[in-house]
């Protein structure tokens, strides 16, 4: 496949808003693509080249793709700032300066080149501009001598078939130039693939190494479309779900069904280095309730600080978080309490890791902790607030034991964490059937500042990705006031007014998952909670994720300001749910949706956590039933 036929394909999904239309589309893709194409273009379409859990970025910001675009067409540096700041997109940018093409091999005549055109098949070339009503195209490549070696190179070969692999290669490149002048090479190298691509190419391909592609399609949209490309319906996305799930490799899983189907899913595996997606759980209220549901349980902490699967194969430790991402560089106390606390060199562990006060050997509040993300001061910061692990699940070691019982892998972890150790430790956990023992754990655990506990089945399997009730969290007794926090994706925001004009922002659309209609659905407009640098801080973050309309798997009635891809989980505190006419979470044919009454942010942004990770509509059900709502 040609990068030309890509960019038309983008070009459709940035043109539907509905996913079916999407995934219809999607796989089309993927019945026209080779194995190989699969898996580059499924990376592309998430704006990399790697699975997100590699540690491989661009390393280019604006301002270098823009020196790339001017260096690409020859243009001076002002005249690209001109087109971009009326463009406001790097990709609409890199378009509009693209010389126009068509595709014959005929190129314009001398005359069509006084004014920035596009080509499309069966039609003339049309004028472009923006609102200023600036042509720029014209004074940006307006040397002679260019226009006319251009004018030549174009006639050799004015359909340039560029193939989706050797852009894919390119772009590599790019990611990995590294030492002395490696960012003069960045540039180089994307401007030399701009200039081998025609203007729609161009529009897109900016925005991948600055992760601005924003075509709006999640993870379980993909997969339903490879299923539909493979199959013709979505009988095979279990099977594509399970294998994505142990290995976080949607590029893979997408390459492997291509090669195999249903058959090849199978074969996935838990491997040492590829992180598996982590379990979740359903929440209840009382020892009551989890015994009625589960049954005799498992009875754990539930620690407020970061949830870890620590990756042991030899001297080699990777920590990954739960949305992913590799966590080893920042966390090298953790790796070295790995090596020395575990008995197997080959090993898969979960647990949470707590910030600890280093003289009194209190656990910190998960804001102090979280300060342990961190690029920079890493060695000063591990000596400040120390983490230490508490080890709560096994997923390998040296057999894959995922498909075991809670029971055994719970047996088989004691067995591997050092019995010593301070930095690694098995979590403390209970087994009983007693609903009043169970509260009176939870109450132990609160009261030493704890968030309260998580019971587990235990003839239960660890099923990667899942929330169900084989785990359940018990944080807080429910009333009629809401005391619990719930995890909300931020969907848009509004800009300031009165004192907070200077801010550009005034408060958040936030929303929750419905896990059903694979959307997020809006639940609250949110303003308190943040400092005032705090709400410039999240604006800044916001801009960046800014897209022009309501992302494709966002559904809210309620329209800021400002729309965002949903990327950013904050943790939510509210008085209570309630019934609201505005907001779409919980909405049905008969009842309406459910909105949070006074909500505030606290803390900052949990970073720890993925979109997916985020509070389930089903959950918001069940939380307004428990408070006496009607569900």
């Amino acid at each position: 496949m040609t990068f030309r036929e890509l960019a038309e394909v983008f070009e459709r999904i940035d043109a539907v808003s509905g996913r079916n239309a999407m995934i219809e589309i999607l796989a089309e893709l993927y019945q026209r693509v080779t194995p190989e194409e699969a898996a580059q273009v499924t990376y592309l379409m998430q704006g990399r080249l790697v699975p997100k859990f590699v540690d491989l970025e661009f390393g280019m910001a604006s301002r270098l793709l823009l020196r790339s675009i001017a260096q690409a067409f020859e243009a001076e540096a002002d005249e690209v700032q001109a087109v971009f700041r009326d463009a406001g997109d790097l990709g609409l940018a890199a378009e509009v300066l693209t010389p126009p093409q068509s595709i014959t091999a005929t190129p314009p005549s001398p005359q069509g080149w006084g004014l920035m055109t596009t080509g499309q098949p069966g039609r003339s070339a049309q004028p472009r501009c923006f609102s200023k009503g600036r042509i720029h195209w014209h004074t940006a490549v307006g040397n002679p001598s260019w226009r006319a070696r251009r004018q030549r190179e174009l006639a050799q070969d004015w359909a340039r078939n560029v193939s989706v692999g050797g852009v894919f290669a390119r772009l590599r490149e790019v990611a990995e130039a590294e030492g002395a002048e490696s960012q003069e090479r960045k540039v180089a190298g994307i401007a030399s693939l701009l200039r081998d691509l025609d203007p729609r190419s161009n529009r897109y391909l900016p925005r991948i190494p600055v992760s601005r592609l924003r075509l709006g399609i999640g993870d379980p949209t993909f997969m339903d479309a490879l299923s539909f490309a493979g199959v013709g319906d979505k009988s095979d996305r279990k099977a594509i779900e399970r294998a994505y799930n142990l290995t976080c490799d949607l590029g893979q899983t997408a390459r492997d069904y291509l090669r195999g189907g249903a058959d090849a899913m199978a074969l996935a595996r838990v491997r040492v280095g590829n992180p598996v997606r982590m379990a979740q759980a359903a929440r209840m209220s009382s020892g009551q309730e989890i015994v009625d549901k589960i049954g005799t349980a498992a009875v754990e902490p539930k620690l407020d600080g970061f949830r870890v699967q620590i990756h042991r194969d030899g001297d080699q430790v990777r920590i990954y978080s739960r949305n992913l991402e590799d966590m080893s560089r920042m966390f090298p106390d953790v790796s070295q309490a790995a090596r020395a606390g575990l008995k197997k060199p080959r090993v898969i562990i979960e647990g949470e890791a707590m910030g600890v006060n280093p003289e009194t050997g209190e656990f910190l509040p998960f804001q102090v902790t979280t300060s342990r993300r961190r690029r920079h001061g890493i060695e000063a910061a591990a000596k400040e607030i120390p983490l230490h692990v508490h080890a709560f699940d096994l997923l390998y070691d040296g057999d894959n034991v995922i498909e075991l019982p809670f029971t055994e892998r719970r047996r088989r972890l004691e067995e591997i964490v050092e019995d010593e150790g301070e930095d690694l430790q098995v979590s403390e956990c209970i087994v009983t059937d007693d609903p009043e023992a169970i509260d009176v754990f939870f109450n132990e655990q609160v009261h030493a500042g704890f968030e309260g506990v998580m019971a587990k089945r235990l003839d239960s399997v660890y099923q990667a990705g899942q929330r169900n009730f084989n785990w359940i969290k018990y944080k807080a007794s429910y009333s009629s006031a809401l005391t619990d926090t719930l995890d909300c994706v931020l969907i848009g925001y509004w800009r300031g007014q009165g004192k907070r004009t200077p801010w550009g922002i005034g408060a958040l659309l936030s929303a929750v998952w419905d896990a059903d209609e694979q959307v997020f659905k809006s639940i609250a407009r949110i303003g308190t909670g943040y400092s005032d640098e705090e709400w410039v801080r999240i604006r800044e973050k916001l801009n960046e994720i800014a897209v022009v309309d309501r992302p494709t798997n966002v559904h809210s009635d309620v329209v800021p300001d400002v729309w965002a891809s949903p990327e950013i989980v904050v943790e939510v505190l509210a008085d209570e749910l309630t019934r609201s006419p505005m907001h779409v979470a919980g909405r049905t044919d008969d009842e309406l949706g459910l909105a949070l009454r006074f909500p505030r942010v606290i803390g900052f942004v949990r970073e720890d956590k993925a979109p997916a990770d985020a509070t389930t509509v089903a959950e918001v059900r069940d939380l307004f039933a428990r408070q006496g709502g009607s569900s």
